[in-house]
């Protein structure tokens, strides 16, 4: 009986090759490159880049590609998101739409609107709503609620990077969760069970899944102090608060949960007092699975792993990693995400490289995605050191999303998805935000109007 192609098969193979070949001339990639920067799932379901063999039978058409293959080569080439889905298949695991998601993505449907103006970048908007939320919460003595509104505002001030305020509103979204359940956390943690459909709505099983998101925001907290600050004081909370926090993940069965919880341990064992880079590598070995494929978790593991080798005695494999992390996390609606991912690389080329323009462009790409905390810092640390000439043609090829900038525009894109304001009016509004103290004199239009206006606009 025929069959006919699988639907994984059905896209046009003939001009899926002649795209490759005109997309690679265009961005100037061989074909050696471009197989060893397109990652996909091989033994142990680790990431490997594909043979150079099988981009060479997919170019002379000797097989298809699959839709993971497609999907990696098209990641790397930069393929844009019309011609990316003439591509694509029908595969339901190729779809990747730009999506609203971090860690934490547990909101009760009260604080959704919180967090969609959170992961936007609408902090003030955020706070105002997540403030209004929780003193309800308190008037009715919701303490789920109430729960869940803490453990968002510690994930706001982690955004952010205000590591003082972040804490106590993680701290009180565990102790409140607690009482709901009825018992102290190493109680919860000794008699959890799997969280499932069945039970999902239970207060003890909602309580409890807030309770993971705000331990592992916890532990978040502290291992950013050590990796971002430099400071090891927190060392010993980190330990202890992953500790917790992986063994009630792994008692509820929240596979995404542990393998955040492994990830940061990683990064914890890596930017400790006295690294260990055995250890590190263990606990990412043990990430594998855990993860959707193509998904933003998976993209964040690939950071994860630049994290560790960035730290250990191949910063140049770090940095490899850390750039295909880039090209992923492009693809979704995570600008902090991207941001520090660039924060990282800029670290890098600061370090490593004798070229000045390239931490200078890492930095300032980072904080127009994402202009607050430490991060905003370092970008206005690094332009102040530019030359005023230098410092304008950057700014202007930001502002007109060439070269290296062009994933701060396709970011701007998806988060302005069923939103008011326009991707030029977010990109205008975070690089006023950037320029706004501290920052050389540069020339930046103002956009509809001047931008004092703009900035009560939007």
């Amino acid at each position: 009986m025929k069959t006919g192609r699988r639907r994984s098969e059905d896209y046009d193979r003939a001009a899926f090759a002649k795209a490759i070949l005109e997309q690679s001339r265009a961005v100037g990639i061989s074909r050696t490159a471009l197989a060893k920067h397109s990652l996909v799932h091989g033994r142990d379901n680790k990431l490997a880049p594909i043979n150079k063999g099988t981009i060479s039978g997919i170019l002379f058409d000797d097989r298809h590609a699959t839709p993971e293959e497609r999907e990696a080569i098209m990641r790397t080439l930069k393929f844009s998101p019309d011609l990316a889905a003439k591509f694509v298949g029908e595969d339901p695991h190729t779809r990747h739409a730009a999506e609203l998601i971090t860690d934490y993505n547990y909101p009760r449907p009260p604080l959704v609107e919180a967090v969609q103006l959170l992961v936007r970048g609408f902090y003030s908007d955020a706070y105002r709503e997540l403030r209004r939320k929780f003193g309800d919460a308190v008037k009715g003595d919701d303490l789920i609620l109430q729960a869940d509104a803490a453990a968002r505002m510690a994930w706001l001030f982690l955004e952010i990077g205000d590591f003082v305020k972040a804490e106590p509103w993680a701290q009180r979204s565990i102790v409140t969760s607690a009482k709901v359940i009825g018992l102290p956390v190493a109680g919860i943690i000794q008699s959890a069970a799997p969280v499932n459909a069945r039970s999902s709505s239970s207060k003890t099983a909602i309580a409890s899944r807030i309770l993971s998101d705000a331990m592992h925001l916890r532990s978040q907290i502290f291992v950013s102090k050590m990796l971002y600050l430099e400071e090891w004081e927190p060392e010993r909370a980190a330990r202890s608060s992953l500790e917790q926090s992986l063994a009630l993940d792994r008692r509820l069965d929240l596979p995404e949960p542990v393998g955040n919880d492994l990830g940061w341990k990683a990064v914890m064992e890596i930017t400790a007092k006295q690294p260990e880079l055995k250890s590190a590598l263990r606990l990412l070995d043990e990430c594998a699975g855990k993860f959707a494929r193509g998904g933003l978790y998976e993209a964040h593991l690939l950071k994860t792993n630049g994290i560790i080798y960035l730290r250990s005695r191949r910063p140049v494999h770090g940095r490899n990693l850390l750039i295909d992390a880039k090209e992923r996390l492009s693809s979704f609606a995570d600008s902090r995400g991207l941001a520090l991912n660039l924060y990282l690389l800029g670290d890098f080329f600061s370090l490593h490289s004798n070229d000045r323009k390239q931490p200078l462009r890492h930095f300032l790409a980072a904080g127009a995605l994402h202009p607050y905390g430490f991060l905003l810092d370092r970008c206005r640390t690094e332009a102040r050191s530019a030359r005023r000439a230098e410092l304008q043609r950057e700014i202007d090829d930001l502002l007109s999303g060439k070269g290296n900038y062009a994933p701060v525009h396709q970011m701007m894109k998806a988060l302005a998805q069923h939103s008011p304001h326009t991707p030029e009016d977010l990109l205008y509004r975070n690089i006023n935000l950037m320029a706004a103290r501290e920052f050389p004199a540069v020339a930046i239009p103002a956009r509809n109007g001047s931008a004092a206006d703009f900035q009560k606009r939007v």
